[in-house]
């Protein structure tokens, strides 16, 4: 049997962001009333809006089960763009001076792991769409619980990649990594 697609609006947000105080949160909301739907804050180090958004789109696609294919809709160009095509550069460079490495390859991790397939569109923030507001506010809630969530950042060996491509290497980035 076929599974039907799931929808799912992700979302970040960071209070304080660039302080020590900074904290951040992730919300991935799926319907109204919809128990898949979650809202947590981040542990540190990870206190940024963008490691927010990261976040929630790792989110969604670990409350879905592989074999159904999911839409995400983010508000997040960063997100589009990291799980289109930058995650290319970033692995031939093994990483090297990427903010937020770590959540970026558990996402692609986890979105190579699914089964089924994996789409996502751009929307707009803050113009009332349900889904995207609901994620928002899923999101704030995340930045004021008391205390850091646990979130999964697992990446099986088969999909970890280590290292730089010595063919994608500049002097620079060589002398960097030193």
């Amino acid at each position: 049997p076929r599974c039907s697609q799931v929808e799912a609006y992700t979302d970040g947000s960071s209070k304080e962001n660039g302080t020590e105080n900074a904290v951040a949160g992730a919300g991935v909301w799926f319907t109204d009333h919809d128990n898949r739907n979650v809202s947590i804050r981040l542990p540190p180090p990870y206190t940024t809006n963008n490691a927010g958004e990261i976040a929630a789109a790792l989110l969604a696609i670990q409350k879905t089960p592989s074999e159904a294919p999911l839409h995400l809709f983010t508000d997040s160009a960063l997100v589009i763009k990291g799980l289109t095509y930058k995650h290319r550069d970033w692995e031939d460079d093994g990483y090297l001076d990427i903010s937020n490495a770590n959540l970026w390859k558990a996402l692609i991790s986890t979105a190579r792991q699914k089964t089924a397939p994996l789409t996502y569109s751009k929307v707009k923030a803050h113009v009332g769409i349900a889904g995207n507001e609901g994620a928002d506010k899923l999101a704030d809630e995340g930045t004021k619980r008391g205390t850091p969530d646990k979130l999964n950042l697992h990446v099986p060996a088969a999909f970890e990649i280590t290292g730089a491509k010595l063919s994608k290497m500049t002097q620079a980035k060589a002398y960097r990594m030193l």
